[in-house]
């Protein structure tokens, strides 16, 4: 290790597990990844996934923590094994531009671009909230499988009314929750049978907000917003009376996961 890396190595151990997955995110954002860095901040967090007590995994691997404390060991060792299999020439100048990196939540694989579209990162759904784990239940039992469902909505929010319904294009979800004065509605339906839905809005044109490469129309009704957004074959909609900062949390969930 040169004095270089070993600094960087030093540098990086004093920041938490948490600041190291943000770096490691923003590092693979950049057009030129470092890739020393990548592999310095991956050891850090494998090593740390490995130091921690096997009584406090006993405890925890049981649960939902434990699931996503697991599948993150699986994912570091993953990064690891390609980096170290892969020929220097793929990675050109000392970088990983050629090879891109997707990830979910719980998941990280570098992909050759030419394989990207033949290539599918599983996914997970996880959450901390009985309701929304209660309406992913629901759309999968009913085929639903596509990342449509918030992992995350304030802590109190429960399900005041879970609908599914048949039609001649599928199935439809309607799923009203509520907590104290607060509601939201969020449904999802196949695009033949939406196709035709219209949706109330104040004068204010609707705006679009593009997550995870993903168009979602945002328009205001009076106290409440609504987001309209397809994903695959089903138009997906959210209308709720809580804060703007709070819709958007509750909508990067669906891709970012609950923190």
């Amino acid at each position: 290790m040169t004095e270089d890396s070993k600094t960087q190595h030093e540098e990086l151990e004093m920041q938490s597990s948490s600041q190291l997955e943000r770096a490691l995110r923003e590092e693979l954002d950049k057009k030129a990844p470092d890739r020393e860095k990548v592999l310095c901040i991956l050891e850090i967090l494998e090593h740390r996934e490995n130091e921690k007590p096997i009584s406090s995994a006993k405890k925890t691997v049981k649960g939902k923590s434990g699931y996503r404390r697991l599948n993150g060991i699986v994912a570091a060792a993953l990064v690891i094994l390609i980096l170290a299999l892969v020929t220097p020439p793929v990675f050109g100048a000392e970088n990983i531009v050629e090879l891109v990196g997707r990830w979910t939540k719980d998941l990280f694989a570098l992909l050759y671009p030419e394989c990207q579209r033949n290539v599918e990162i599983p996914y997970v759904f996880t959450t901390s909230n009985p309701a929304l784990q209660d309406i992913h239940d629901a759309a999968v039992e009913n085929g639903i499988t596509q990342r449509i469902v918030p992992t995350w909505i304030p802590e109190g929010c429960e399900i005041d009314n879970l609908e599914v319904t048949s039609t001649s294009g599928g199935t439809k979800i309607t799923a009203y929750l509520t907590e104290n004065s607060n509601f939201t509605i969020l449904s999802f339906e196949p695009v033949n049978v939406a196709s035709a839905n219209n949706y109330p809005k104040n004068a204010e044109d609707a705006f679009i907000r593009e997550i995870a490469g993903n168009k979602h129309y945002v328009f205001l009704n009076n106290d409440t917003c609504t987001v309209v957004w397809v994903s695959s074959d089903m138009v997906c909609c959210m209308t709720t009376n809580y804060s703007e900062e709070t819709v958007y949390h509750i909508v990067n969930s669906i891709y970012m996961g609950e923190n």
